[in-house]
């Protein structure tokens, strides 16, 4: 489904609460309305002072993460593309992968063992006992 401003100023006026001064929809309404991967995008892209926003104390586990009515424009604009993506690889076209920007923690790679070469190593050593 696609979204037009109309569409998103009425889900965000019927999802929108009240964080101290400005209206805000949570990141799980966020997240429910647009799906995941919109969402990750949007966090990706986003102004974290403008769009994404932490309202409580997090010292005491009273705290609530909330996207601006920008933040929820922006998900919504990523959950459009995600789509014109998904219609576009419908119709048979070329569609390149998406970077990853998802918020889970990536692993860590083993680092790679250095290959050292010692051949060089040893003749040089060779050639050094020969000359004692």
């Amino acid at each position: 489904m696609l979204y037009d401003a109309e569409q998103v100023k009425l889900m965000f006026d019927e999802h929108a609460i009240l964080f101290y001064d400005q209206e805000g929809v949570t990141f799980t309404d966020a997240i429910r309305l647009f799906g995941n991967s919109a969402f990750e995008w949007a966090f990706h892209c986003g102004e974290r002072d403008v769009d994404l926003h932490l309202f409580g104390d997090p010292e005491m586990s009273l705290c609530e993460p909330f996207v601006s009515y920008r933040g929820f424009c922006l998900v919504a604009t990523y959950a459009n593309l995600l789509e014109l993506r998904r219609m576009s690889k419908d119709a048979g076209m070329k569609v390149d992968p998406l970077p990853d920007v998802s918020l889970e923690p990536k692993p860590k790679k083993a680092p790679t063992p250095k290959v050292i070469d010692i051949r060089p190593m040893l003749k040089d050593n060779a050639a050094q006992q020969k000359v004692r």
